[in-house]
């Protein structure tokens, strides 16, 4: 197809993809502004699944030469300003700086490698998946710049006869250089300072599957090759990328060959077209929206009961790492914490950024038990990761690999465990700076990387991250024991032992958490705990048919339910809203009057309560939060607090013993219990809402 063509066929996809409306708009605002450019810059969006279906001529070249397909694109923005007179001052088809990010660019898919790159003359625009572990300092580039010849009798020293600017995938001496000789007289040409832009870059470091399997090959020259892909990225998409986030990158690869005296060497260049924000598993998408039968008649069947339907999944979920019944308070808590994490949004009476991450400390003797019901648990998250000692728990300060003289924040767990769960097997392997950043993070919602004084200009600067996970800890106990009496003497204060009294942890660093559970000692770990697991494991693989066709929810289903499960917008009634809030303050202001007792009630249980009545009702299938769910959320919390504090205002809260039958924890039985609980929440609010005990009032909420 001749140029001519292909320039009308161009103008014609303006007009179908509405670029045409938006080179109006942006042409209108620089017409209204009356500061003298150089160059005239216009951003467009364009669908690269929809170009193909306009005209596979110019789609094609899009894909396989985009560099010369932008500049279609921008001489057809050239002709339809001039002819228009939209700008009056553009004068040159070499003022006008047209941008195209491409959208729906098919995943990349063949292998490649640095010297690939190097005998391709065109870049063919890629588009490649991963998690961002790694930002440098913003710097600058020149965008544009101004050259012009030195004699003024020669046509080249015309204001704008040489403008030069940043070509996509090109590094900066291809836009500025003190060699560029006029094509009039081949004198060298001299360049405007004052003309020269400057715009925003930075380098960002992903992890994608592709350098997992060799699919990507990047040399360093050195005999050494990037495990991660550098990734240029400038202007409005550096807004996008942040620690931790999975995103999808259209990229346009090139290649930088340096010659030495005894080799050549290769530096690709990946320079970012466009940036779009995944989901952290991009499966769970493709994942049925309706939900799975099993579950949708187990809940028929427990439609009767507030709480039934919940405690059953509680009760049966994890059979294979531990035995049904035990744990039953812990694993409620983390089909919460998970739910929450597969939530599109934030509770609504909630509005911090860390709402939806709940952060648990389980206090075991037996922490192999408990660090494989995590494993097991955290499986069901959209990412996973587990921290070892040799690796970094928090993001850090380094220099820039890639010789721009600045810094880079490089991801620790916490950080690339965006969206998901990072898992501290033991907190014994934390040191002491570590369990004071945590405890810091877990109480501000975001880390804080200072950075050091040799990086010069930076000195003193100080970047902030975000907490965007849900932290899950296990911890061994003071001294383990095989008996762990809990003196119920006090009907009012179920006075036991409390976290200081049975771990080395701080007491401070403990409160950042969520909840607390102290399961040393407990009746749960019970000595024939591992026969009883390796007889359920037996009895599911000699009874598989009967078992899948009656009992067992199998992964893919649970997978399928938190997914549709979280994406149930709720609302909070007024009774649970009410009910929340008068256990909070009663709760306060008697822990204030117990000095014996020196713990003030967290003040971010408001905050954590809330969640844990919303995550409940979306397990429930409710779409409002009904006061039932406060009370299981309360009843959570309280477990918590005797174990976090030493003591408790609602008398036993504990669950039915792992040896109970199962009609004890999701049966006529367990409703009668948190009937009785519930009432003696609602008396509990109404004792205590003035600060003093008056045991003849009862709270009963007025609809």
């Amino acid at each position: 197809m001749e140029v001519k063509s292909i320039l009308e066929v161009a103008f014609e996809w303006f007009c179908e993809c509405g670029a045409f409306e938006q080179l109006r708009k942006q042409s209108k605002c620089y017409s209204a502004d009356s500061t003298e450019k150089t160059v005239y810059r216009f951003v467009f969006e364009m669908d690269l699944m929809d170009l193909l279906d306009f005209n596979a001529t110019l789609g094609n070249l899009a894909i396989v030469e985009p560099l010369n397909a932008i500049n279609v694109f921008q001489e057809v923005s050239y002709i339809v300003i001039h002819t228009l007179s939209w700008i009056p001052d553009l004068l040159l088809p070499s003022q006008v700086l047209v941008v195209v990010r491409f959208s729906s660019v098919p995943p990349y898919q063949e292998s490649i490698s640095s010297w690939n790159l190097a005998g391709n003359g065109q870049p063919n625009l890629m588009k490649i998946c991963g998690i961002i572990s790694g930002i440098t300092a913003v710097t600058q580039y020149t965008q544009s710049a101004r050259f012009y010849c030195p004699h003024s009798d020669c046509l080249g020293s015309a204001k704008y006869c040489y403008i030069r600017v940043h070509m996509a995938g090109k590094t900066e001496n291809v836009t500025v250089r003190s060699d560029f000789v006029c094509r009039y007289c081949g004198c060298s040409l001299l360049e405007d300072v004052t003309c020269r832009t400057l715009a925003d870059k930075c380098i960002v470091q992903v992890i994608s599957p592709l350098t997992v399997d060799r699919k990507l090959w990047i040399n360093t020259g050195c005999g050494k090759f990037y495990q991660t892909i550098p990734i240029y990225v400038q202007d409005e998409l550096i807004r996008e990328v942040q620690i931790g986030c999975y995103c999808s990158f259209v990229l346009l690869p090139s290649c930088e060959i340096h010659s030495s005296s005894l080799q050549l060497h290769c530096t690709p260049v990946f320079e970012a077209n466009n940036i779009v924000k995944m989901s952290s598993s991009p499966f769970l998408n493709l994942l049925p929206s309706s939900l799975p039968n099993r579950i949708e008649m187990l809940h028929k069947d427990r439609g009767s009961s507030a709480w039934s339907f919940v405690s059953s999944l509680s009760y049966c979920f994890g059979a294979s790492v531990t035995p049904p019944g035990t744990f039953f308070h812990l694993k409620m808590f983390l089909l919460m914490s998970l739910l929450l994490l597969h939530s599109s949004d934030c509770p609504e009476d909630t509005k911090q950024a860390n709402s939806r991450h709940l952060h648990l400390l389980v206090i075991a003797d037996d922490l192999l038990r408990i660090q494989r019901l995590f494993l097991y648990m955290a499986s069901f998250a959209k990412r996973m990761l587990v921290y070892s000692p040799p690796s970094d728990l928090f993001p850090s300060c380094c220099r820039d690999p890639f010789g721009s003289g600045t810094f880079m924040i490089d991801a620790g767990c916490i950080s690339l465990a965006s969206d998901g769960v990072c898992l501290i097997p033991n907190a014994a392997v934390l040191k002491k700076d570590e369990k004071d950043k945590l405890q810091c993070a877990l109480e501000n919602g975001c880390m804080a990387v200072k950075v050091p004084e040799k990086f010069g200009s930076y000195q003193g600067r100080q970047v902030t991250i975000p907490l965007t996970s849900s932290v899950w800890v296990c911890s061994e106990p003071l001294q383990k024991s095989s008996h762990h009496a809990v003196p119920d003497d006090d009907p009012v204060l179920n006075l036991g032992l409390s976290v200081k009294e049975c771990s080395t942890l701080p007491r401070v660093f403990v409160d950042q958490f969520s909840l607390v559970f102290n399961l040393s000692g407990s009746a749960e770990q019970f000595e024939n705990s591992d026969e009883s697991v390796c007889e359920e494991v037996l009895r599911k693989a000699l009874d598989h048919e009967e078992d899948e066709d009656v009992m067992y929810i199998s992964d893919e289903e649970m997978s399928q339910f938190l997914h549709h499960a979280g994406q149930k917008h709720v609302s909070l009634t007024v009774a649970a809203k009410d009910l929340i809030q008068g256990y909070y303050l009663a709760s306060r202001r008697t822990k204030n009057s117990l000095s014996t007792v020196g713990a003030d009630f967290p003040s971010s249980a408001l905050q954590h309560l809330t969640s844990l009545a919303i995550a409940h009702a979306k397990l429930s299938l409710r779409s409002e939060v009904s006061e039932e769910d406060a009370v299981m959320a309360i009843v959570l919390y309280e477990d918590s607090i005797k174990w976090k504090y030493g003591y408790s205002g609602l008398g036993p809260v504990d669950p039915p013993s792992p040896s109970s039958d199962g009609a004890e924890f999701f049966g006529p039985k367990n409703d009668i219990r948190m009937e009785q609980i519930q009432e003696r929440i609602r008396r509990f609010c109404s004792t205590f809402k003035d600060g003093h005990y008056s045991p003849f009032k009862v709270f009963v909420h007025e609809e």
